[in-house]
């Protein structure tokens, strides 16, 4: 196979190591002074960064990680892979600067292939200009957070609302998210089959509200929270999760086999 790159992703290879040269090394540390002190509720990006953002975005160099072309430059995914290199030598600032970090990447990418037009609208549009961030929950603290099907989080369809009871921790990106795309189960008598696409469980796109009560484990870096519990979903009428089906399973695969 072919690796060698098309003018077009070598260009953008060239132009993320000036801007990492001009922008991302020499204000590395404050960058990271900056997520750990300014970013919270209403504030998903340090000042610092939010303007080296601006700079990035006029340049181009933005949501380069979307395979569509409707929402990014829709390169293959060795063609990212070959910027991500370049990215990864500032594994956190740059990402952040180019739109381009987890886990709003791969929460994008779902909402653009199996968002609803109102999910798109609402959550999606917002992610894609850089004015919010999102998180990742899965993982809870009583069962193994690898395993799908011990998930113990519910959510209940309640007249017109889903209600979600979860408990969940180190959830990725949650400190400064306004979105959170959660595992829950919303069947928990289904047969699993031995397929893990069968397995019955949706993911919600569900607005991060007061009701939320983050706080960070110990010895984990500020991204990552412990989520008691999730908020009803007041939207009528009730957005479909991404898609309700049993083979929901697989969208969270995406990114992975992409």
């Amino acid at each position: 196979m072919d690796f060698e790159p098309t003018p077009e992703v070598a260009a953008l290879r060239e132009r993320i190591l000036d801007f990492m040269d001009a922008e991302i090394y020499p204000q590395e540390r404050e960058i990271m002074e900056g997520l750990d002190a300014e970013v919270g509720p209403g504030v998903p990006y340090p000042k610092i960064l939010v303007e080296i953002r601006e700079k990035a975005r006029g340049e181009g160099l933005w949501n380069l990680f979307m395979p569509d072309e409707r929402f990014g430059p829709g390169l293959k995914n060795w063609e990212y892979g070959l910027l991500c290199e370049e990215m990864g030598r500032s594994p956190i600032a740059a990402p952040m600067a180019f739109n381009c970090s987890a886990p709003d990447t791969g929460n994008m990418e779902i909402l653009a292939e199996h968002g609803t037009a109102a999910q798109r609208e609402r959550w999606l549009e917002p992610l894609l200009e850089g004015r919010i961030r999102s998180c990742f929950s899965m993982t809870e603290p009583e069962v193994s957070g690898s395993d799908p099907t011990l998930l113990q989080g519910r959510a209940v369809l309640d007249g017109d609302e889903w209600v979600i009871d979860a408990h969940k921790w180190y959830t990725s990106g949650a400190v400064g998210a306004d979105l959170a795309i959660a595992m829950v189960i919303t069947d928990p008598d289904a047969v699993l089959a031995s397929n893990t696409s069968s397995i019955p469980i949706m993911k919600i796109a569900a607005a991060m509200a007061p009701a939320i009560l983050p706080r960070p484990p110990r010895m984990m870096i500020a991204s990552s929270r412990e989520i008691r519990s999730y908020p009803v979903l007041g939207l009528k009428p009730p957005p479909p999760p991404l898609p309700f089906e049993p083979s929901i399973w697989k969208f969270s695969q995406i990114t992975s086999v992409r």
